[in-house]
């Protein structure tokens, strides 16, 4: 498991966004002004993340040739792209 803790989103999942709107016009009266109650939204959870180089079944990121025996290394990068922390395991029979 890779704990992942850089979150790139917007605001981050679980503060609270407020606002209100204040209007001004010119009535008969002359200027005047109104304003909207306030309103209050949670941010939920975005999750995404990016591994690079990607790669599929049909066009894989690397190709080797090697022996039994060789050590072979490749390099992964996973990026958490949320607005959370957020972990990931690599099964790593699939590299």
């Amino acid at each position: 498991m890779f704990p992942l803790t850089r979150a790139r989103a917007g605001a981050p999942a679980g503060v609270y966004i407020t606002n209100n709107a204040t209007a001004g016009f010119v009535s008969p009266l002359g200027p005047d002004s109104v304003s909207s109650n306030r309103t209050a939204t949670l941010v939920q959870p975005v999750y995404g993340l990016r591994l690079t180089p990607p790669g599929t079944v049909a066009a894989p990121a690397f190709r080797f040739i090697s022996s039994p025996g060789d050590t072979v290394v490749c390099r992964f990068t996973l990026e958490n792209l949320a607005n959370d922390a957020d972990s990931f395991v690599v099964d790593t029979a699939l590299l």
